[in-house]
């Protein structure tokens, strides 16, 4: 049966990343302070009135498309129409007006409409410290504008925690939320997955603890780098100054390692990462500053702080989706903006006013926390050049599996949804494997069928032997194997001078010739050496050796050693072989025996006497 070629190609390779996030649809539409909002839905911030009344820290999500869904500071929920959701009036029973980062909103993974709504909120009493809570907000209730699970309101998390708050997407499709203690170097991380909120990472990381009257880790903000590696924070001490810390981060425990003290002597507000990780940007009383962290150590770090603005502005800070940095501006009535934030020193453009709020809206002091999700950028295309033969009329299987990845599903161009595709045309295919939750891997396969390559390769081989038969090797390495005598074996036994040729094929058709001349070489005898040895010894072995400087030896007694042990009489030859030269040499060998002698009795004589000896 004719074969065919196909050519399978499994195209287009990355590796698995989650990317940055800070440019999802979901983060379309800030509210913030009193009244304030922007939107970037047009790529540019175009700023629009809420009804949000935030003391400092607040919270906005937009669906997939970029349409506000809802916002929150942590104690009221207002829906997209700027109502307060029926059940969203006071989800904490104290306030959060004074926390820095007081609500956070992750998705309840697993869900299309369900959001965790985490409130850092402020303990009873003067003692300076937050406990964290949580509610679920579930957008298919209310006709659709959403409200909060009331039976979830006021789930615990933690107590005596200080006022920062932030979410990191994990390796693990799952998404951290990081927190901080009071007044100890502690983080911890807490891992949000389909099955919920797990318990914490703790992590010991930090040199400010019990600093001034609020504790050292209590005011500032605290977040995570676009590429998910690293955390930041600020913090300002009322009666003290701390200053800023930066830290390793790893997404796929959760620990946090590795501080570098960026400042420790000056309060700090506002904290964030430049959208390459390369810049940070600390609000210092004085103005802003930048950090070069690809500066090396962390005295480098340190020396490379730049003063980029020196315009009083002490409020948060937040990297839009247009890849540029906002904060609030002096009179809190705009946002002033960083244009350039991966470029070090002047380059970075700092603006102290570039966004005017909407008419009596306000910014007071906090920024709106980062949504992040599992989603977006996790999707890997996968690529496997393959070469494949099927018989004409005959199917060939395309793998939908990548090695190692525990899949739930695969879907296929035309809906087919088994692991393997059997197809008999060429074309291109693709199929979608879902390997588990939220993580996807795309197979882009193209099938083609060119013509068989049937190029035939001629190997003449001489082959020189003095000796039959002789074993003739075709190329290794094919699946089939044709031999002039009619043998199909990868190698054949040559029992005379000749011609032989073998054609050898690989499953598509692939064919290459070796021919073989094979003669019979008769030895040279003239050029080689006769010895005779007659030994007078009685026992044996005797050693011969051939004439150096040959390739090959062979003796009448089989060997092929240079020297061999004559242990009879006779005649022993040797053949040594340069190439396709023969010389012989011959040795004849004969054992003389030692006589017997009798020389009769003893006979006892004197000085001067004679004997004969017979």
């Amino acid at each position: 049966m004719r074969n065919f070629l196909l050519a399978v190609i499994f195209c287009c390779l990355s590796y698995f990343q989650v990317a940055a996030q800070y440019n999802i649809a979901q983060n379309n539409i800030w509210a913030f302070g009193y009244g304030a909002g922007v939107t970037f839905a047009s790529g540019s911030p175009v700023a629009v009135g809420t009804s949000m009344s935030a003391g400092e820290g607040s919270s906005s999500v937009c669906d997939a498309s970029g349409n506000l869904l809802f916002y929150s500071e942590g104690k009221k929920v207002w829906n997209r129409t700027g109502a307060v959701m029926p059940s969203g009036g006071s989800i904490v029973s104290y306030g959060t007006s004074s926390s820095t980062q007081s609500s956070l909103i992750v998705p309840v993974l697993g869900t299309t409409t369900q959001y965790y709504l985490f409130s850092m909120e402020e303990a009873p009493g003067s003692t300076g410290y937050c406990r964290l809570q949580y509610c679920i907000v579930d957008m298919s209730l209310a006709g659709g504008l959403g409200d909060v699970v009331a039976s979830s309101m006021g789930t615990p998390v933690m107590n005596w925690l200080g006022e920062k708050l932030a979410s990191i997407p994990g390796n693990n499709c799952n998404i951290w939320v990081v927190t901080h203690s009071k007044d100890s170097a502690v983080f911890r991380a807490y891992s949000v997955t389909a099955a919920g909120i797990g318990t914490p990472v703790v992590s010991t990381c930090g040199t400010f603890t019990t600093r001034g009257s609020y504790g050292g880790y209590v005011v500032g903000e605290l977040k995570g780098s676009p590429d998910r590696h690293r955390l930041l924070t600020s913090d300002y001490n009322i009666g003290g100054s701390n200053g800023a810390e930066v830290y390793d981060f790893d997404p796929s425990t959760g620990i946090v390692s590795n501080c570098i003290v960026l400042d420790s002597i000056n309060a700090m507000y506002g904290a964030e990462f430049s959208p390459d990780n390369s810049k940070v940007y600390i609000q210092y009383p004085s103005g802003m500053f930048q950090y070069d962290l690809s500066a090396g150590s962390a005295a480098a770090i340190r020396a490379s702080r730049y003063s980029v603005g020196s315009t009083y502005s002490y409020t948060g800070i937040r990297l839009g989706p247009d890849s540029k940095i906002y904060f609030g501006s002096t009179s809190g009535s705009s946002l002033g903006v960083i244009n350039n934030p991966n470029i070090g020193g002047s380059g970075c453009g700092y603006v102290s006013s570039a966004v005017t709020l909407s008419s009596g809206a306000r910014l007071s002091l906090g920024m709106p926390n980062m949504f992040v999700t599992v989603g977006g950028g996790d999707t890997t295309f996968t690529r496997k050049d393959t070469v494949a033969c099927i018989p004409a009329g005959g199917s060939i299987i395309l793998p939908g599996r990548t090695t190692g990845a525990t899949t739930t599903s695969y879907l296929w161009n035309d809906g087919t949804t088994a692991a393997g595709h059997v197809t008999t045309a060429p074309g291109t295919y693709w199929v979608l494997v879902d390997t588990g939750g939220c993580h996807k891997e795309i197979d882009t396969i193209v099938l083609t069928s060119p013509i068989p390559v049937s190029t035939t390769h001629v190997h003449d081989t001489d082959v020189c032997t003095y000796f039959f038969p002789v074993t003739l090797r075709a190329t290794p390495g094919f699946t089939t194997y044709h031999w002039s005598s009619g043998a199909t074996t990868a190698t054949y036994s040559a029992t005379t001078a000749g011609t032989y040729w073998v054609w050898a094929a690989d499953s598509c058709n692939n064919v290459t010739t070796d021919s073989f001349h094979v003669r019979f070489i008769i030895p040279d005898t003239t050029a080689g050496t006769s010895n005779t040895y007659t030994p007078c010894i009685v026992t044996a072995p005797l050693a011969l050796t051939a004439t150096a400087g040959f390739t090959s030896y062979r003796w009448n007694t089989g060997s092929t050693a240079t020297t061999i042990n004559a242990f009879t009489s006779g005649t022993y030859w040797v053949f040594k072989t340069i190439g396709c030269s023969v010389t012989v040499d011959t040795f004849n060998v004969a054992f003389i025996p030692v006589p017997t002698l009798n020389l009769g009795a003893d006979v006892a004589f004197c000085i001067g006497d004679s004997i004969v000896l017979s």
